[in-house]
C-alpha cells in the first residue's frame, strides 16, 4: 500500500467507527441485536400491554366492588351480578346436543375389530409365540 493521501483517506474512512445511530438501549454494545424500528414496535406493544394491563386492573376494580355490594345470600342481586345462566345453560344444551349425535362405540363389530387386532398382533410375533396355546386363549377372552 503506498502512503498517497487517496489510500490513507480510504483506509481511515473504512477503519473509523460508524457512530450515525443512537445508543443501543441499555448500554448494550454495537452492533445492537434490534434495529430501532423493532425497538420501536416493541416499546408500542409494551405500551399497548401497559394500558390493557391498566384497564384489566380498573374491570376488576369494578368487579370487586359489584361483588361487595351483593351478600352471598341475596339471589336476586347474585343473579343482576353474574347473569342468569341462560348463557350456561344454552351451551350445555348445545354440547348435549353435539354428544348424543357420536357413535364412538362400535357398531355391531366388536369381534371382527378383535380378531383383525389378534391377527396382526400375532403375525409381528416370532413362529413359535404366535401358534402358542397362550396367544390362543388370550384372543379367545378378548373375543368373549
Amino acid at each position: 500500500m503506498s502512503d498517497s493521501p487517496v489510500s490513507t483517506h480510504r483506509f481511515t474512512v473504512l477503519a473509523a467507527p460508524v457512530d450515525d445511530e443512537e445508543p443501543c438501549p441499555g448500554g448494550e454494545a454495537k452492533p445492537c441485536s434490534a434495529s430501532p424500528e423493532e425497538r420501536g414496535a416493541v416499546d408500542k406493544d409494551r405500551d399497548a400491554a401497559k394500558q390493557d394491563t391498566d384497564a384489566a386492573k380498573q374491570d376488576i376494580g369494578a368487579a370487586k366492588e359489584a361483588a361487595q355490594k351483593c351478600t352471598a345470600e341475596s339471589k336476586s342481586c347474585m343473579t343482576e351480578l353474574i347473569g342468569g345462566g341462560t348463557t350456561q345453560e344454552t351451551d350445555m344444551a348445545q354440547a348435549r346436543g353435539e354428544l348424543g349425535t357420536m357413535k364412538p362405540e362400535p357398531s355391531g363389530n366388536a369381534a371382527s375389530a378383535l380378531s383383525g387386532t389378534c391377527a396382526s398382533f400375532t403375525a409381528d410375533l416370532p413362529a413359535g409365540l404366535s401358534q402358542s396355546s397362550e396367544m390362543t386363549s388370550l384372543c379367545g377372552e378378548m373375543n368373549r
